[in-house]
């Protein structure tokens, strides 16, 4: 005879943690992740921004990267991200300690570590704010990203902050 260690209540609490609270075709916290990852790769492989935007409500969007204005709007975003691929040569987003957490029927909160390599290029007028030490056009940045997502006909960043990557994971709280 097989023996648990811990009770019930305690085993299935972990198990209804991911049961679909809206029927089994919901959108669960695999497609935040699938979706966070291809978000990523698009950057890596400089996608157009039409990918981007499709994904960013023009009317309702708040992206805050440290020490930049927030960018509201889809014409914000695209002057943004045209310049991020003006100034560098490739970049690499490693993704990690990711929580997700749903806060209404089509929301969810989640956040992650990102680990972002790159290259500035040599003649980039910006190339101090890219690098991250003085001596190498190679850069690596440690930031927390937090996002809220909705679902509607498709998954919209509503707001995505940046902050340093020591700072704590606001899901866990």
């Amino acid at each position: 005879m097989i023996t648990h260690p811990v009770s019930v209540a305690w085993y299935e609490s972990q198990v209804r943690r991911f049961k679909p609270e809206h029927g089994g075709a919901a959108t669960n916290s695999n497609d935040l992740r699938r979706f966070i990852y291809d978000w990523f790769t698009h950057f890596e492989h400089a996608a157009t921004d039409e990918f981007y935007l499709r994904h960013l409500d023009d009317q309702n969007m708040h992206l805050a990267f440290p020490g930049q204005s927030p960018l509201t709007s889809h014409a914000g975003f695209v002057r943004w991200y045209r310049n991020l691929l003006t100034q560098t040569r490739w970049n690499f987003h490693d993704v990690s300690s990711l929580d997700i957490k749903p806060t209404a029927t089509h929301e969810f909160f989640i956040s992650f570590i990102v680990d972002w390599y790159g290259e500035v290029k040599a003649d980039s007028d910006q190339a101090a704010g890219w690098q991250s030490r003085p001596d190498s056009f190679l850069y690596h940045h440690r930031l927390r990203q937090t996002w809220t997502v909705t679902v509607q006909d498709r998954l919209l960043i509503e707001k995505l902050i940046v902050t340093g990557g020591d700072t704590p994971s606001p899901v866990r709280e």
